[in-house]
């Protein structure tokens, strides 16, 4: 499988020198041209002296940060530290370009969900949540909104507030019609088919005074080894919370 890169490099203002870690770089994630992933950050273990690639988090409900869109197999995360790294830290490489690498893989990055992956769920104008798999990547924490002005709905995925504007941007998204299409149908379809199959359990007295008490996105390992530093002992005390609530309002 094919991604693209682009890397720039960051030099903070100032230091904080009780930080275990140090942010030294973002990183841009483009996937067969139709999906990009932003927001990435390239962290430097002070400790020892070696970088690793941080993937975007959300803050969970234990206050915890955890990534919401990563790979689910350890080859394939191997395979994008070394492309990221070894861009970041080459002396050949135009900063703000994007460079086209082999991950080795021949899945394709196509969304799908099953009925399982979604549940209803209604809260300001939310309709669902769930989560979609992109070949060897998933993407959690996916919201199916209403639109305001018609009766339609748009996907959501978890946002970050642009400190210059404060503006909230999405950091998982589409960039042709053609995926934001293919994206909303895979998301929309599998909420439809959760709700089928929760109406049949109805029709037959399973669960109908039952809460569903799993949480909405199937529980994948997390794979990520950044040279035993986790994302639990950064000090993101200078970055701001995502507020999932929050969206852009975009329609795909």
């Amino acid at each position: 499988m094919k991604i693209s890169i682009r890397t720039n490099h960051y030099t903070p203002s100032e230091t904080n020198a009780n930080s275990k870690v140090e942010l030294k770089g973002f990183a841009t994630l483009r996937f067969d041209d139709k999906y990009v992933l932003d927001n990435i950050r390239i962290m430097e273990n002070k400790e020892k002296g070696t970088l690793f690639v941080a993937l975007p988090t959300i803050k969970g409900r234990d206050g915890d940060y955890k990534e919401f869109f990563h790979p689910i197999t350890s080859n394939t995360r191997d395979a994008l530290n070394k492309a990221v790294l070894g861009q970041f830290s080459s002396e050949s490489v135009v900063q703000g370009d994007f460079y086209t690498y082999d991950l080795g893989k021949t899945a394709t990055f196509e969304p799908t969900a099953k009925g399982n992956n979604f549940f209803d769920y209604t809260k300001d104008n939310i309709v669902g949540i769930g989560s979609v798999k992109f070949g060897e990547w998933v993407c959690e924490n996916i919201q199916i909104k209403k639109m305001k002005d018609k009766d339609d709905v748009y996907i959501d995925t978890p946002n970050r507030k642009d400190k210059s504007t404060g503006d909230y941007k999405q950091m998982f998204f589409p960039i042709t019609k053609e995926a934001a299409a293919e994206f909303k149908k895979v998301c929309v379809d599998a909420l439809e088919e959760y709700k089928a199959e929760k109406a049949k359990s109805a029709d037959w007295g399973i669960g109908v005074h039952e809460e569903r008490s799993v949480e909405p996105a199937p529980v994948v390992e997390n794979t990520q080894d950044v040279g035993a530093m986790s994302i639990d002992d950064m000090d993101l005390s200078d970055f701001e919370d995502i507020d999932l609530s929050a969206s852009n309002g975009k329609s795909l």
